[in-house]
């Protein structure tokens, strides 16, 4: 589009055909976008990192295909967008993929590795893959790749987590290139519309619920309780399980939802509701965090009382040895692990001086880590070792390949490889490079279904580790079942069976240390009701609706702020809207808080309705205070004064101002006078009226919190921004606006009220005043409830904040403000009078008084 001073006109500047060919006349933007300007650093922040960003594999063709990997490397660091400390699992993964292509898999087209360092935060995936894509290069990198890395060489991508897959999948999926995830288990990744190119070499979790309930179902385990984590992964374990029990004719007596990052006080509370359903003697942990569940247990003295089943997260961790004997005959699930000697061999081989291309700040990293031993010139320092000789040797012992399940990416690695072979072999026998190959549409669709058709084995020290991938586009490696038991004295993780799909397997005998007489049954003769039960599994599609409605955004934008003290400290940093919220609000505090103390000690009218306007002002005063609710993130003790508060602190203010405007209307054409008040109408009286209007709103939120305990969800485990939200997630806002039905009412009467006293002169017509400030209310009601009802999640808390202070604002300049202004003004007026009084005395003969009769003209509203 442009334009001169007169109009704007579209300007033809290419064209784009139905065979997919764009042609553009000589365009050029005006603006430029590119991550080269110099502005560009304030809009991508942690471009520039002081660690090595990629390892790149070497090749002896000029241009050669190309299959990026992005892993975990370095943890996080001091804050999101910065790199932390070497992360030895990821490292390896990294060497697996450019072991796999050097070893084990074909290299069409000379195919080597890209591996790139997320640093933890999948925001990196994003763009990296689009400034790969987009410019053959990495944004804010002085290091230039060796030959050409772009849509034309990329074979395909590998990565590892869930949410990983889905960054990548945002850039990949219109371009076709296959997707690999290594370590991704959730059966959202089964819609194969919203990830049509995604495939995976690890198994569902609904594989591992499945384990779980063939478990209990072998043994008879009919009546259960589940106690689960309230974020992605515990809600959706908790989803695949009902289902699984449904299957299987498994009850849920009792399901317990917990925080992440809970306080003991918040689990022991969770864990007291196991006893109100007897029989359920066996609890399922889909947690985080199961050490913290069993430790909260064993405070209260309950932990012998249950049966502890455990899922991938327990797996075979060591325990606290506080435990080990309270947990004896638990039983946990882990995913089935198995050995690549050739991997481990090649580990073994890497010296001080044969870093096999591995970047120098990698590579000595991850020397000090495992040799236990500091390299003083390194770049990152482990300062706490004995400095190294240069000659140490790696070991088994010093891998500790056995913690980290490395196969998955050696198998997703190999699977991408595999398929550029057959697709050449099959598609482009003549061609030389990947470009030509893949230069066709069709070919791009036909790897990834070569890709899916891959099937590899004996390439793992233990049989059973064949790649294949199943209908849902993944490879099943199944769970192995072990149950915790002590022997010749130690506390070990026996493995008693497998489970892969379908085919559970034989289980070992369970040995639990309970009586013979255990069972986790409904006891005979008891009405046991089954909560949650689900009975047929959900689609993919269903699955993926539901998870898009539980996450669907950060409730605000922030990012966390480390400072390193001897010990790195997490602070918590408001929303930058919350900052610029509260210093308004915390000066209306102070003024408010002003006026009442001025009014209290100054005012000259102490009966009638005073102490109503003593209420309004008070009430105001809780309106901006109830903003720090929504200021600090969603919790149990937050999320609990919202609900309590909001509608409370505003039927302060407009009982009395409707029991004012009542007043005002009553006595409407009648002058002050102090008998007015007295009996039932007297200033207690009318002070018991209002009090009595605001205890009815009080009922609403004390049932709304008696019915529906006030908790938080955290609804994603990244630190970026704020994904703790009240529950219920999907009402908690609408509820919120509910909550206001009785105040809104007090609003329109006090509105009505004060507009029938419209013309009334008491008190300087109050009542017009009182009927502006009910006016104003409802307006930032209106503008709030639309908002936080419809607007998206980032905009919904503001909203409410906004509304609130600008409410108060309005009712402390209408009505207390007002009221100063006009105490001002007849103090000055009075001071002229007692002048003109003091002149006059001073010339009038002896025997004449002058007698002058005060009028009180201010009555008793405040």
């Amino acid at each position: 589009m442009e334009g001169d001073k007169l109009a704007y006109y579209y300007k033809k500047v290419g064209t784009f055909s139905n065979s997919k060919k764009l042609k553009l006349n000589n365009y050029k933007p005006s603006w430029d976008g590119s991550c080269g300007r110099p502005e560009s650093c304030t809009e991508c922040p942690g471009f520039i990192t002081t660690k090595s960003r990629f390892m790149l594999q070497r090749s002896s063709q000029t241009n050669p295909a190309t299959i990026v990997a992005f892993y975990p490397v370095s943890s996080k660091g001091f804050d999101a967008y910065k790199c932390g400390n070497l992360n030895l699992g990821s490292f390896y993964q990294a060497l697996a993929t450019s072991y796999t292509l050097k070893v084990l898999a074909p290299r069409p087209f000379n195919v080597r590795s890209l591996v790139l360092d997320t640093c933890s935060n999948s925001l990196r995936i994003d763009r990296d893959l689009y400034s790969i894509l987009s410019s053959g290069g990495l944004c804010h990198s002085q290091t230039a790749f060796d030959g050409v890395i772009n849509n034309s060489t990329i074979g395909g991508v590998v990565t590892t987590s869930t949410a990983n897959v889905i960054a990548a999948n945002r850039i990949l999926a219109p371009l076709k290139i296959p997707l690999v995830g290594a370590f991704s288990t959730s059966s959202v990744l089964n819609d194969k519309y919203k990830y049509p190119y995604v495939a995976r070499t690890i198994s569902s979790d609904l594989q591992e619920t499945q384990a779980i309930a063939d478990v209990l179902q072998h043994n008879n385990w009919t009546y259960v309780t589940v106690i689960y984590s309230k974020e992605v992964y515990g809600k959706s374990g908790y989803e695949n399980f009902k289902s699984q029990a449904g299957k299987n004719g498994i009850c849920i007596a009792v399901s317990l939802p917990v925080q992440v990052q809970g306080s003991s006080d918040d689990i022991k509370n969770a864990l007291s509701q196991l006893s109100t359903e007897t029989g359920a003697n066996v609890v399922i942990l889909i947690t985080l965090n199961p050490e913290q569940i069993l430790k909260g247990a064993k405070d209260l003295g309950i932990i012998n009382q249950y049966l502890w089943i455990g899922t991938e997260t327990w797996g075979t961790n060591t325990l606290d040895s506080n435990l080990a004997d309270d947990v004896k005959g638990s039983i946990t699930v882990a995913m089935r692990n198995t050995m690549v000697t050739g991997f481990n061999n090649y580990l073994k081989s890497l010296r001080y001086n044969n870093r096999d291309n591995i970047p120098d700040d990698w590579f000595e990293e991850f020397y000090q880590q495992v040799h236990k031993c500091q390299l003083p010139m390194a770049s990152v320092v482990y300062s706490q070792f004995k400095v190294c000789n240069l000659s140490e040797q790696l070991t088994d012992e010093k891998l500790q390949m056995n913690n980290y399940i490395i196969y998955t990416t050696i198998a997703a690695t190999y699977s991408i490889a595999n398929a550029i072979q057959s697709t050449k072999n099959a598609r482009c026998a003549t061609k030389t490079n990947f470009k030509d190959c893949f230069y066709d549409d069709s070919n791009k669709e036909d790897l990834f279904k070569r890709l899916l058709e891959t099937k590899w084995s004996g390439w793992t020290d233990e049989p059973g580790f064949d790649l294949n991938f199943n209908e849902d586009r993944y490879w099943d490696v199944g769970y192995d079942i072990y149950n915790y038991v002590e022997e010749n004295g130690l506390h070990v993780y026996k493995k008693v069976g497998s489970t892969i799909g379908e085919n559970a397997g034989s289980l070992s005998p369970i040995l639990t240390y309970k009586p013979a007489s255990f069972m986790s049954q409904c006891p005979v003769g008891n009405d046991c009701t089954c909560t949650d039960i689900v009975t047929k599994q959900p689609s993919a599609v269903q699955q993926t609706n539901k998870e898009e409605k539980n996450v669907e955004g950060p409730r605000n934008y922030y990012w966390y702020k480390y400072i390193q003290l001897e010990n790195t400290a997490k602070h918590y940093t408001w929303p930058i809207w919350a900052i610029a919220v509260c210093v308004p609000t915390c000066i209306g505090l102070f003024i408010g808080l002003f006026l009442f103390c001025f009014f209290l000690c100054a005012y000259p009218v102490r009966g009638g309705t005073t102490v109503l306007g003593f209420m309004m002002i008070f009430g105001i005063l809780c309106i901006y205070a109830v903003n720090f609710a929504f200021f600090l993130k969603a919790s149990n003790l937050t999320c609990g004064i919202r609900r309590f508060l909001m509608g409370v602190v505003y039927a302060i203010v407009f009982a009395a101002l409707l029991v004012k405007s009542v007043d005002n209307w009553r006595f409407i054409d009648i002058e002050y006078s102090v008998r007015k008040y007295s009996g039932l109408t007297s200033a207690s009286s009318l002070f018991a009226i209002a009090i009595g209007l605001v205890c009815v709103q009080v009922i609403i939120p004390v049932e709304w919190l008696i019915l529906v305990h006030p908790t938080a969800s955290l609804l994603s485990e990244t630190e970026l921004h704020d994904w703790w939200w009240c529950d219920p997630v999907d009402k908690y806002d609408y509820s919120l606006a509910l909550s206001m039905l009785f105040v809104m009412f007090l609003v329109l009467l006090t509105t009505i009220f004060s507009g029938m006293a419209w013309d009334s002169e008491s008190n300087y017509y109050e009542s017009r005043w009182i009927c502006v400030g009910c006016i104003s209310t409802a307006g930032c009601f209106l503008v709030w409830m639309i908002v936080s009802t419809n607007a998206g999640p980032e905009y919904r808390d503001p909203a409410v904040a906004l509304g609130n202070f600008f409410n108060a604002t309005a009712l402390l300049i209408c009505l207390p403000i007002r009221k100063l202004l006009l105490l001002c003004k007849f103090k000055r007026d009075d001071e002229k009078e007692n002048e003109i009084d003091e002149d006059t005395y001073a010339h009038m003969d002896h025997g004449i008084i002058i007698i002058y009769v005060n009028i009180n003209y201010l009555n008793t509203s405040s």
